[in-house]
């Protein structure tokens, strides 16, 4: 009796892993999804008419951590920092002129009083992030990025003297907070 149940039990768990067995490689065998580029999702940038290759500097600014980092370009085309000389590979000063120049933007909301500034945290004081750039033309264009937005993916912000309120995406302020923490740990 005891060998039967044990054969019994034998056999229900060789059954089983049979079983485990024949739906893993059902599920492995079936192709991965691709994803694709949604045509209809537009990216729109914070910025028009002029991208990468006009940005002469960049200021990123910290209020919060009183830190600030200056990334020019020199006249060889090659990205340097103004704080600390060769720090920044010339990959990630492409980055930081392709993330100023593209700002996504995720929407333009109504024109805001500066009374209501602390509301979206664009008070000088409770700022998040201050973004300057120069074009090779000498025009300069910056965004005040304030609060993060309730749902956590995008940033209110004020951009050069418009008085709309903007939230922009998240991407470039956490890289810009990467490159800033990162220069002033070297």
């Amino acid at each position: 009796m005891k060998q039967q149940r044990m054969l019994i039990i034998l056999v229900v768990v060789f059954g089983m892993i049979l079983l485990v067995g024949a739906l893993q490689n059902t599920i492995l065998s079936q192709p991965i999804a691709t994803p694709t580029a949604d045509a209809s999702v537009q990216i729109t940038p914070v910025f028009e008419g002029w991208g990468v290759d006009n940005v002469y500097a960049i200021q990123i600014y910290d209020p919060v951590a009183q830190l600030g980092l200056t990334i020019t370009r020199t006249n060889d085309d090659l990205w340097q920092l103004v704080e600390f000389g060769g720090l920044l590979t010339q990959e990630e000063g492409n980055l930081a002129a392709a993330s100023v120049a593209l700002f996504p933007v995720v929407r333009i909301l109504e024109e805001i009083g500066t009374d209501r500034y602390d509301e979206f945290g664009l008070t000088q004081d409770d700022l998040t992030m201050l973004v300057s750039v120069i074009l090779k033309d000498g025009n300069e264009h910056s965004v005040a990025v304030g609060d993060l937005t309730a749902n956590g993916d995008s940033f209110y912000a004020l951009v050069d003297d418009r008085p709309n309120l903007y939230i922009v995406n998240e991407g470039p302020v956490s890289f810009f907070t990467v490159l800033l923490r990162r220069a002033y740990e070297a």
